[in-house]
């Protein structure tokens, strides 16, 4: 009989954090976190957010380093749940971990995007520049920041809150432009989403799956 694929998770994980954590000079202090994606013929699609040797399934996002503490403040506020085209998602982790990077000097290095769909399809690793999106997202927080000053007077006149919204309005037109001006994103996003890619590995499974159904009856 097949574990369920949370039990594989739970037992893996266990030996891993046993024999890892024994090999640590100071097993206090040792622990790791861990997110996993999975997807079963039989079970279909799960998200698992492991800590040390705890395993949870968790709806939705989760996140998991040094910079957890941050891409929650930004990112739940913004998250709408599985309504969200591939686009919104790529614009949110893009923007997230621009922020991020930019205010937790423990966290750098380069970004790589992979998508694993509900039927088991997964792309191809996509590195990504996120330079154009550190762009966007300081000058659109500068001018939001630079609006909030205007409007959190209490005694601020109704013509000066007006020219607030006007500059607000052109600074957050002229970082539109600038962000359409790069295809980098757009390209990475239609690499993500390529339908062929996902195909070609979703008949891999089916065809495995009928071969072992096959073998079984």
């Amino acid at each position: 009989m097949k574990l369920p694929l949370r039990e594989v998770i739970e037992s893996q994980l266990a030996n891993l954090y046993t024999q890892t954590i024994a090999a640590c000079l100071e097993p206090v202090d040792a622990g790791f976190d861990l997110i996993a994606g999975l997807w079963s013929p039989a079970g279909g699609l799960h998200a698992y957010r492991c800590h040390d040797p705890q395993v949870m399934e968790f709806p939705g996002y989760a996140l998991a380093g040094v910079g957890e503490y941050l891409g929650h403040y930004l990112i739940r506020s913004r998250y709408t749940g599985n309504a969200m085209s591939l686009s919104e998602v790529v614009a949110l982790a893009v923007t997230s971990l621009s922020s991020v990077k930019s205010h937790d000097g423990t966290c750098g290095g380069a970004s790589e995007l992979v998508v694993l769909g509900k039927d088991g399809g997964i792309s191809s690793i996509e590195s990504l520049d996120i330079s154009h999106g550190e762009n966007l997202t300081n000058r659109f927080w500068t001018a939001a920041n630079r609006l909030l000053s205007i409007i959190a007077q209490p005694d601020v006149a109704q013509t000066k809150v007006d020219a607030a919204l006007e500059d607000f309005a052109s600074d957050v037109e002229a970082a539109l432009k600038y962000s359409r001006s790069t295809r980098h994103l757009q390209h990475t996003i239609e690499k993500l989403g390529n339908d062929k890619a996902l195909r070609v590995r979703r008949d891999v499974y089916t065809k495995q799956r009928r071969k072992r159904l096959s073998d079984t009856n």
